[in-house]
């Protein structure tokens, strides 16, 4: 920036940009007298100042150089004011610069009156006499006057001088980088929309090489080619980005190149750290390097070299290698009594020492991984020869690639070395099973743990772990027999990490038995040992059975905050964090709420995925419960169908048979026969905790198909269970199973009241609420309460067509429910009364298809020759008109299967076109409501009841069965857009009126349907802040940064910031834009 304008300012750089979030902080200039902006050369001191300053009236700017006199900044002054204040203006020309910088400063303050901001550039250039007026005009200047000193260095002002008048407003280094979503900015710029893949890696090249120090990230976009890389801006010998570090930021000061040379072989260091290195440097010298931007600052006094600088100082000489290991290793016992142990770690693994690496992972290992140092310790590991292996590393590695998100690499490392050892390790078997047990594969549990005498010392985690893996396949006999081994085992004394699981395993056997009281007391014991192990697997399932306890028994508020702090503690993006997720979405689920279940199952399918692991199971199940809450039968066809062939694989036969129920419950209104044959099983697998949810099922199907016997003996076989301790959603399903096959009204109300009592104490409110609606279509009172229990559930997110499922809303028929109704939404149903009309009845897909097109066509006529070429585009017209005669025949005979309408009454055929009429469509109601209550709430009149209506309508995008077929697309985005804007309206109400779980609920339901929209993810992050939810508000909002990013957008600063006293920006960057041009 060398050219200046006419009013003073620099010409602005065209590759610059817009920086909303700096200007905010800049902003804050105008409520101090005095602001220092500190840093090297190229961290864009001047552009900020200068893009800022230019939009903030009567500011000024002058650059300083070594001849910058007094007279010229009074110049400068009077030219800023000289529109407003022309006599106080004159005065500053006139004045007589001989009578000294007080007289000068004195002046000032009298004839300058209002606002004016003084930026002086550069000023560690400045002379004696201009020093000299600045610390006057400091305690002498007007109240209105602020001053702005910009430099790359420690200012030539006396510290008194400086916070003469209050404390000033510093911006340093830090302050002045790129952030990410200006990378990504820059990066787009630079690199087309379409290689998303490259601007990503571009940018996290630009920010782990640069830290975003503007002039080498504005220098390595001009010159390098794309991707960017780390190693193409630190390893280019004489490139222009590592030459204008070395030549222009970096001082030349010997002393200070020697310290920057000397640190660049450590992680971070601190200032005693190098004076026993012989350095003599002082904290304060740190501490101004760090503030300019050549070192960064850590907590507590720590500094840590910044790459690009290294790279440049480097270019001149390295350490030698004397020079280098003696660093090293006085910093790994610096850092290793300074409870640093994962720089400890680092400093060994650069000093090449296998020994001492070897010592520090045995005994530090497990607490470098709980505090975030897994890809660390991994790389520890992987470096360690075959001599330093010994059982306790290749745990630790495991663990490590755990923590890594890497489960299957964790595994094949354990099964290597436990193969390379002449007779396997009960510690390596033990940790190899708990992984299968992470990955959902009791199958490779029970292989791994065959070759091992489980009556053995050491033995017992094994033994606990195969009586864990045969409670999975349903094997309870073969699970105790494995439990007395490990209880035998246990007597000759085992590690704290053995017993905790082997009281783990009592205890899920002890609920098996239905002995509570026992449970609990292994529950506890297993508990007590989580203190002396640092064993991360048992840490994980110990801490997730009582999670899983609290919610068997109800507390689903803490169930939450239990699981998710597993998540915090182990990693969101890890497979622990992912089975937490699970759990915690199971809790979300029984209180009803559908949204933030199905984002945390969704969030647990693609990390599962991701990893290759089977217990990705539980993902899909939960997912295939929510779609089937929502009456989205297809997607959750889907889920449930997946989750038992996964589960079959893995030999996980509990999840099978579960999946399998939840999948007969769905399938029950197309196809009874496969729905009763899908719970067949249920006598055969035997009557246990984790079974009763199938027998239900079951029960409910018999009921169904009018087995009323059949259905009764099931449901009291569940209540009589002496297993039934802690199941009590599966107790009230019991009670509404039996109080249906009442003949008694009085009977029956008796026994669903009793089922609601149990669902709300329970904490099932969405159960309760199903329960009550029940209750009030069998009650003789008035429409009221029916329409109230409505809307109670409608609230949750069920809507009508969910009732179509096995279970107790679809015994409980709604009067009047017996008119013909299509539904599309979702997948293509129709129903005659509540019966859905099967396959079979439809005999043609071609007819079925056709139905479907008139559907879209919304009652308009269609001429015949369209409806030919979308069924039959690749044949002849000609021959194909028969065909469409036939298909009509078949939908006429669906819609009126006894002929007691009129042949229109359904079908307008003529010659010459078709169209379809007197059919309640699912597509058109919701629509209709829809389009009503948007129009009210445009209208600013209280539209929430409509909306919530509208909503619950929508159970699903517009024949998901028929992703690819170009005649569905329109219909598909019109009702989808319109869905859209229903959930968005409904967020907004919710924002507005303070009720954030609403907001929240409504958001995620939007980012269900359209993952990119930004106004949902900003708003999600407004609501979880507001919620107090800080750190699912920075995660989401990490999200919504990545979703930009792959679109090649820039993402706009974070919400919330005044709620927490972070100042708003006060323009926008498309207004600050404006107002530039």
């Amino acid at each position: 920036m060398n050219q200046t304008t006419r009013t003073g300012w620099p010409v602005s750089a065209p590759d610059w940009i817009d920086r909303p979030d700096l200007h905010a902080r800049l902003d804050l200039i105008t409520n101090h007298r005095l602001a220092l902006v500190i840093a090297a050369a190229g961290y864009g001191k001047t552009a900020a100042l200068c893009a800022w300053g230019r939009l903030v009236p009567r500011t000024c700017y002058l650059a300083v150089s070594v001849t910058t006199s007094p007279r010229q900044v009074l110049d400068r002054i009077a030219a800023g004011i000289g529109e407003h204040l022309p006599e106080a203006a004159r005065k500053l020309g006139e004045f007589d610069t001989a009578r000294g910088e007080a007289a000068a400063a004195e002046l000032v303050g009298e004839v300058v009156t209002g606002d004016l901001t003084v930026v002086l550039d550069d000023l560690s250039r400045a002379g004696p006499s201009l020093r000299t007026l600045i610390e006057e005009l400091i305690w002498r200047g007007p109240d209105g006057l602020h001053l702005v000193l910009s430099s790359r260095g420690r200012l030539p002002i006396s510290g008194t001088a400086l916070r003469g008048r209050g404390e000033p407003l510093e911006l340093q280094a830090s302050d002045l980088r790129f952030g990410e979503a200006e990378l990504n900015r820059l990066v787009a710029r630079r690199i087309p929309a379409p290689e998303a893949e490259q601007r990503g890696a571009s940018v996290a090249a630009l920010r782990e090489a640069t830290g975003g120090w503007p002039a080498p990230v504005l220098l390595a976009l001009r010159d390098l080619g794309a991707p960017i890389t780390t190693g193409a801006i630190l390893s280019t010998l004489g490139s222009p980005v590592l030459r204008y570090t070395r030549t222009e930021a970096i001082p030349d000061d010997a002393r200070v190149r020697d310290l920057l040379r000397r640190c660049a072989v450590l992680p971070r260091f601190q200032g005693g750290l190098m004076r026993r290195l012989g350095l003599p440097v002082s904290d304060e010298l740190l501490d101004e390097l760090a503030t300019a931007g050549l070192l960064d600052r850590e907590p507590e006094s720590w500094f840590a070299p910044i790459p690009l600088v290294t790279a440049a100082i480097q270019e001149q000489g390295v350490p030698s290698a004397a020079e280098r290991a003696h660093a090293l290793a006085v910093a790994v016992g610096w850092f290793a009594t300074r409870d640093r142990p994962a720089d400890a770690l680092d400093c060994a693994r650069r000093l090449g020492d296998s020994a001492l690496l070897a010592d520090l992972l045995a005994r530090s290992g497990p607490t470098m991984l709980e505090r975030g140092s897994a890809t660390e310790v991994a790389r520890a590991c992987a470096q360690l020869g075959t001599v330093y292996r010994n059982p306790r590393i290749e745990v630790i590695e495991a663990w490590a690639r755990i923590r890594s998100g890497e489960p299957l690499a964790a595994a094949r490392g354990l099964e290597a070395a436990i193969a390379g050892s002449r007779s396997p390790e009960p510690a390596l078997v033990a940790q190899l099973a708990a992984v299968y047990n992470l990955l959902g594969e009791p199958n490779r549990i029970l292989q791994a743990c065959e070759p091992i005498d489980l009556t053995a010392p050491g033995a017992m985690a094994v033994a606990a772990w195969k009586a864990i893996a045969h409670w999975y396949r349903n094997e309870p006999e073969q699970g105790r027999a494995a439990m007395r081994a490990a209880q035998r085992t246990g007597r000759t004394g085992e590690d704290p990490a053995s017993i905790g699981l082997s009281a783990l395993a009592a205890g899920l056997f002890a609920l098996l038995a239905g002995d509570r009281a026992e449970a609990d007391w292994w529950q506890v014991r297993a508990q007590q040992q989580l203190a002396e192990t640092d064993d991360l697997l048992v840490h994980y399932a110990v801490a997730g059975s009582g999670a899983a306890r609290a919610l068997a028994n109800g507390q689903h508020e803490r169930a939450v905050q239990e699981f998710t702090t597993i998540i915090h503690s182990f990693g969101d993006d890890t497979v622990i964090g992912a089975q937490a997720r699970c759990h915690r979405g199971d809790a979300l689920l029984a209180q009803g709420k559908l949204a933030e279940a199905a984002a945390d199952f969704d969030a647990a399918l693609t990390i599962h995925r991701a990893a290759g692991s089977r217990a990705v199971v539980d993902a899909l199940f939960g997912l295939g419960e929510v779609r089937r809450l929502r009456g989205q039968f297809i997607l959750s066809r889907v889920a449930y169908t997946e989750a038992a062939q996964v589960a079959e694989q893995a030999g996980n036969l509990l999840m099978w048979r579960i999946a399998r129920s939840g999948l007969a419950r769905v399938v029950f209104g197309d196809d009874p026969e496969l729905a009763r044959a899908l719970v067949s099983d249920v006598d055969e697998a035997g009557l246990w905790s984790a079974q009763y949810g199938a027998w239900n099922t079951a029960a409910w199907i018999e009921l169904h198909n009018g087995h009323t016997e059949r259905a009764l003996d099931m449901a009291r076989a569940v209540l009589g269970s002496t297993g039934l301790v802690d199941q009590r959603a599966d107790l009230a399903e019991a009670l509404e199973i039996c109080a249906l096959c009442a003949a008694d009204q009085a009977e029956r109300l008796s026994g669903l009241s009793e089922a609601v009592d149990i669902w709300r104490s329970a904490g099932y409110e969405l159960r309760a609420a199903m329960a009550e609606m029940a209750i009030a279509r069998l009650s003789a009172g008035s429409s009221s309460g029916l329409d109230t229990a409505t809307e109670r559930l409608r609230a949750f997110g069920m809507p009508a067509a969910a009732e179509e499922a096995a279970g107790l809303l679809r015994q409980v028929l709604v009067p009047g429910h017996l008119s013909l109704r299509v539904r599309v939404l979702g997948g293509l149903r129709v129903l005659r009364g509540a019966k859905p009309v099967g396959p079979d009845e439809w005999r043609s897909k071609k007819a079925r298809d056709l139905f479907a097109i008139l559907i879209t066509r919304r009652g308009q006529p269609t001429a015949r020759e369209q409806l030919m070429a979308a069924l039959w585009p690749d044949e002849d017209p000609g021959r194909c008109a028969n065909r469409l005669s036939a298909a009509l025949s078949i939908i006429r005979a669906v819609l009126d299967p006894r002929r007691e309408l009129p042949q229109d009454h359904f079908l307008v055929a003529d010659k010459y076109s078709v169209a379809l009429r007197s059919v309640r469509v699912d597509v058109e109601e919701f629509l209709a409501n829809a389009n009503s209550a948007l129009d009210r709430h445009r209208g600013h009149r209280d539209a929430r009841t409509e909306l919530l209506s509208a909503e619950a309508r929508y159970t699903g995008d517009f024949l998901e069965e028929n992703p690819y077929a170009d005649w569905a697309v329109g219909l598909r985005e019109m009702a989808k857009s319109v869905y859209l804007e229903v959930v968005s309206a409904l967020a907004a109400i919710g924002t507005a009126e303070r009720d954030l779980d609403m907001a929240i609920r409504f958001r995620l339901k939007v980012l269900e349907r359209d993952a990119y929209d930004e106004s949902a993810h900003l708003g999600l992050v407004e609501a979880l802040d507001s919620a107090g939810r800080f750190g699912e508000a920075r995660r989401k909002y990490q999200i919504y940064v990545g979703r930009l990013a792959e679109l090649g957008l820039s993402p706009r600063p974070y919400p919330g910031r005044a709620a927490r006293g972070i100042p708003a920006q006060p323009m926008s960057g498309d207004r600050r834009s404006e107002l530039t041009s």
